[in-house]
Protein backbone atom coordinates (compact mmCIF):
# COMPACT_ATOMS: atom_id res chain seq x y z
CA UNK A 1 0.00 0.00 0.00
CA UNK A 2 2.72 2.73 0.87
CA UNK A 3 4.27 1.91 -2.23
CA UNK A 4 1.17 2.84 -4.61
CA UNK A 5 0.62 6.14 -2.33
CA UNK A 6 4.26 6.61 -2.76
CA UNK A 7 3.96 6.11 -6.60
CA UNK A 8 1.00 8.39 -6.64
CA UNK A 9 3.32 11.23 -4.59
CA UNK A 10 5.75 11.09 -6.84
CA UNK A 11 3.21 11.37 -9.81
CA UNK A 12 1.74 14.11 -8.25
CA UNK A 13 4.45 16.07 -7.65
CA UNK A 14 6.11 15.29 -11.31
CA UNK A 15 2.40 17.15 -12.56
CA UNK A 16 2.59 19.88 -10.38
CA UNK A 17 6.09 21.01 -11.33
CA UNK A 18 5.18 20.95 -15.16
CA UNK A 19 1.98 23.12 -14.47
CA UNK A 20 3.96 25.38 -12.50
CA UNK A 21 6.76 25.50 -15.05
CA UNK A 22 4.03 25.97 -17.87
CA UNK A 23 3.10 29.41 -16.09
CA UNK A 24 5.96 29.89 -16.47
CA UNK A 25 6.80 29.66 -12.45
CA UNK A 26 9.37 27.65 -10.62
CA UNK A 27 9.63 25.78 -7.67
CA UNK A 28 10.47 27.85 -4.39
CA UNK A 29 10.43 31.21 -5.71
CA UNK A 30 8.19 34.00 -6.05
CA UNK A 31 7.35 35.14 -9.20
CA UNK A 32 9.78 37.90 -10.60
CA UNK A 33 7.85 40.96 -10.33
CA UNK A 34 9.62 42.87 -13.04
CA UNK A 35 11.74 42.39 -16.05
CA UNK A 36 12.81 38.90 -17.27
CA UNK A 37 11.95 35.71 -15.35
CA UNK A 38 14.60 33.71 -13.49
CA UNK A 39 15.23 30.63 -14.29
CA UNK A 40 15.83 27.67 -11.84
CA UNK A 41 19.31 26.27 -11.30
CA UNK A 42 18.55 22.53 -11.72
CA UNK A 43 16.11 20.01 -11.79
CA UNK A 44 13.66 19.23 -8.82
CA UNK A 45 15.19 15.58 -7.21
CA UNK A 46 11.59 14.19 -7.82
CA UNK A 47 11.89 14.82 -11.83
CA UNK A 48 15.86 13.79 -11.29
CA UNK A 49 14.83 10.32 -10.12
CA UNK A 50 11.64 9.73 -12.83
CA UNK A 51 14.54 10.76 -15.40
CA UNK A 52 17.10 8.13 -14.37
CA UNK A 53 14.50 5.50 -13.53
CA UNK A 54 13.21 6.11 -17.27
CA UNK A 55 16.58 5.97 -18.54
CA UNK A 56 17.63 2.76 -16.75
CA UNK A 57 19.80 4.36 -14.39
CA UNK A 58 22.41 4.56 -16.95
CA UNK A 59 24.37 7.37 -19.17
CA UNK A 60 22.50 7.26 -22.96
CA UNK A 61 26.21 8.39 -24.40
CA UNK A 62 28.58 6.13 -22.51
CA UNK A 63 26.29 3.79 -20.49
CA UNK A 64 27.91 4.22 -17.03
CA UNK A 65 26.20 3.77 -13.96
CA UNK A 66 28.23 6.19 -12.11
CA UNK A 67 28.01 10.46 -10.94
CA UNK A 68 24.59 10.51 -13.19
CA UNK A 69 23.39 14.38 -13.86
CA UNK A 70 20.06 15.26 -15.66
CA UNK A 71 21.11 17.49 -19.22
CA UNK A 72 18.59 18.79 -21.75
CA UNK A 73 18.16 17.15 -25.08
CA UNK A 74 18.13 20.30 -26.50
CA UNK A 75 19.64 23.49 -24.33
CA UNK A 76 17.63 25.90 -22.76
CA UNK A 77 19.90 28.63 -24.47
CA UNK A 78 18.88 26.79 -27.38
CA UNK A 79 15.18 26.74 -26.84
CA UNK A 80 14.89 23.62 -25.29
CA UNK A 81 11.73 23.40 -22.83
CA UNK A 82 11.80 22.35 -19.55
CA UNK A 83 10.01 18.84 -19.90
CA UNK A 84 10.10 15.38 -19.50
CA UNK A 85 10.46 14.63 -23.06
CA UNK A 86 13.74 16.88 -23.18
CA UNK A 87 15.55 15.12 -19.85
CA UNK A 88 18.22 13.01 -20.64
CA UNK A 89 20.44 10.90 -18.20
CA UNK A 90 23.84 11.49 -18.84
CA UNK A 91 27.21 10.93 -16.82
CA UNK A 92 29.19 14.26 -15.53
CA UNK A 93 31.93 13.53 -17.60
CA UNK A 94 29.18 13.45 -20.75
CA UNK A 95 27.29 16.28 -19.42
CA UNK A 96 30.79 18.25 -19.43
CA UNK A 97 31.63 17.15 -22.86
CA UNK A 98 28.10 18.11 -24.60
CA UNK A 99 27.94 21.91 -22.99
CA UNK A 100 25.71 23.66 -24.80
CA UNK A 101 25.69 21.51 -28.23
CA UNK A 102 22.46 19.28 -29.35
Amino acid sequence: MATVVSEKSRQAKIIAYEVLLEQGMQLGTPPPSSGSPQRQRGVPKVVAREVWDRDGWECRHCGSHRDLTVDHVVPVSKGGADEMSNYQTLCRPCNSRKGARV
